[in-house]
């Protein structure tokens, strides 16, 4: 997984006409930059533009993860689960809407087609062989669990960048994705159940860029 320093400088507005071609790290396609009068320097617009692309791309992947156990869960629960993975499918798709906008009043380039998601994100895939709601439970509780943790680091990057409105929306997105996760382990807690807190990104990448 991953995390990344920012720059705090900031510059002037910018009004210019010209488009910039950015690669991103840790395997993003390049997305264009566009001119913005933000007051955000361009280091830490770009910055949180690839954060945000890499939050992007776990959103998309986990929204279809919701909606495919949604469609194939079995067993003796199937109906009130069958519901709560289509809610998670939908809270997953006003994420995407809202880190895509933030993305775009940036000056970025939302890279949220499917293809991309999947080929980027960093979320394992679902099983195919799942067919009970404890399975799909159990899978989509750790998926949101490992987004839940990086949205955390996210968090603290962009606050350090003073990028503070995109760490607002990830807080907001966070506290979302956690009653989510709750909601999911809530069917596999018991008074004997002990779990292992979750790490995010691995430390070894900390200081690598989006």
């Amino acid at each position: 997984m991953y995390n990344q320093n920012q720059s705090q400088q900031q510059q002037p507005r910018q009004t210019g006409a010209t488009q910039q071609q950015t690669t991103a790290q840790g395997g993003q396609p390049a997305a264009q930059q566009f001119p913005t009068r933000s007051y955000l320097s361009q280091n830490v617009r770009t910055a949180s533009i690839q954060r945000l692309n890499r939050c992007l791309a776990d959103s998309i992947v986990l929204q279809s993860q919701a909606k495919y156990a949604h469609w194939n869960v079995k067993g003796l629960h199937f109906f009130p689960l069958h519901e709560l993975f289509d809610e998670i499918a939908e809270e997953f798709e006003d994420h995407i809407d809202e880190i895509a906008e933030r993305i775009t009043s940036l000056g970025g380039q939302a890279i949220g087609s499917t293809y991309t998601a999947a080929s980027t994100s960093n979320i394992p895939p679902l099983s195919t062989s799942a067919v009970t709601g404890v399975e799909f439970i159990e899978m989509l509780a750790d998926r949101i669990a490992m987004h839940d943790a990086n949205l955390s680091q996210d968090i603290q990057a962009a606050t350090q960048s003073g990028d503070v409105d995109t760490a607002d929306l990830l807080n907001e997105i966070s506290r979302e994705v956690g009653e989510k996760r709750w909601f999911l382990e809530a069917h596999l807690q018991g008074p004997t159940v002990q779990n292992e807190p979750v790490q995010g990104r691995s430390q070894t990448t900390q200081t690598s860029q989006r």
